[in-house]
């Protein structure tokens, strides 16, 4: 299972800037449908754009581990580094099934759109990133499904403006699609909800 850091914008639309409207993203991060799938590969041009490599979250071997083991829980910390700056809005979830030495399924974001599709989490709020910032990410796995992925110490200079601040560091929304926690778990800045209804 990989992990693809996504920066999400709201394109042009008749010559329009509808980047005000990039707020509305992160209402994704209250839907209660964890599992919500897309083909991102088929969102309008401009729409999106990837800003560091695929980060392997978890393996599973399917054709050799007992049914016990691929259902156990599991956690993983790993480090993504971007590639490029611009705003994290979302994490893309995407999978690689080997079949044998020489064929792979996979519903990464190189790959044609099809059936298979990619889980996309929002974030509460987007962070600025730098090309070569390195950002620890958390993950768990409840034996199901990829329950959260958890940002444990974001720089609080990374945090924008947009969305759903209030939810920054708190415990409680890691049940939601992304958590994030300040370094050195500092309230975040600014009002408590700068969300727009």
């Amino acid at each position: 299972l990989y992990v693809v850091p996504l920066e999400v914008l709201t394109p042009m639309r008749a010559g329009f800037d509808l980047g005000a409207f990039d707020t509305f993203n992160t209402d994704q991060v209250l839907d209660s449908q964890l599992d919500a799938s897309f083909n991102v590969q088929e969102w309008p041009a401009g729409s999106c754009r990837p800003i560091a490599k695929p980060v392997a979250l978890f393996e599973f071997e399917w054709a050799t581990e007992p049914i016990d083991t691929l259902c156990r829980e599991r956690y993983c910390q790993t480090r993504v580094i971007m590639c490029r700056a611009g705003t994290l809005s979302a994490f893309v979830l995407h999978f690689t099934l080997a079949l044998d030495d020489e064929i792979e399924l996979s519903s990464g974001l190189d790959e044609p759109a099809g059936h298979w599709q990619q889980n996309v989490r929002f974030l509460p709020t987007p962070l600025r990133v730098e090309a070569g910032q390195t950002l620890m990410l958390e993950a768990h796995h409840d034996g199901n499904r990829l329950r959260t992925l958890k940002l444990p110490s974001v720089p609080s200079k990374s945090l924008t403006p947009i969305g759903h601040t209030q939810l920054v560091g708190l415990r409680q929304a890691q049940s939601f699609g992304v958590a994030l926690q300040l370094e050195g778990h500092v309230k975040p800045p600014g009002p408590p909800n700068l969300y727009v209804t």
